[in-house]
């Protein structure tokens, strides 16, 4: 039961698909009859560490969901807590925000992150591109590659022996039209 009481067991107090919804009494991400936050709580009452990856783990629920402001929530109590957001976090948020179609909030999330010194990844990057290809904006998608050639993620993933991730990102952006013709140094081919 969640912390307002109102929530259910299963699909009785929740609003989604299977077991996993939202809760009507209190509106945070559920899982059963227990509210994400609450389950946080929970773990914290029994001594159970809470990490970042416990708070990543929770926003990836919320992003799965497509709940952003849930996901924000995760984020605002981390950062109550003292526990500094990492790639992963960030990452996450913007995957929530491009499941909602909001390509304008993803490129805030990505300018925070940054602002916070924190390096994109090319999960970053390819949850940026994929927001942009969702919303249909190509004129986004294309500053966002940019970034990506200005930072060099494909040329670092190439470096660090991870190739086959460095394609897989070029591909997905010649599949959107998005960096056609190139071989993701920017040279026409």
């Amino acid at each position: 039961m969640c912390k307002s009481g109102k929530g259910g067991r299963g699909n009785e107090g929740t609003e989604g698909d299977g077991e996993k919804g939202y809760c009507r009494g209190c509106g945070d991400v559920q899982y059963g009859d227990e509210c994400m936050l609450q389950v946080l709580e929970e773990m914290e009452r029994r001594g159970i560490a809470v990490d970042v990856v416990t708070y990543n783990t929770l926003m990836n629920a919320c992003a799965k969901a497509g709940n952003v402001a849930e996901a924000r929530k995760v984020l605002e109590e981390m950062e109550r807590k003292g526990i500094p957001g990492n790639v992963v976090t960030y990452s996450t948020l913007m995957s929530a925000c491009a499941k909602a179609g909001n390509v304008a909030e993803a490129m805030q999330v990505l300018e925070e992150m940054e602002r916070r010194g924190i390096a994109g990844n090319v999960t970053t990057y390819n949850t940026a591109m994929n927001a942009c290809a969702k919303a249909g904006n190509v004129a986004e998608a294309r500053k966002v590659l940019e970034e990506m050639e200005r930072k060099g993620i494909m040329n670092a993933c190439a470096k660090a022996g991870n190739v086959a991730e460095a394609m897989q990102v070029l591909e997905e952006m010649e599949r959107r039209g998005i960096a056609e013709g190139t071989g993701g140094d920017g040279e026409e081919r």
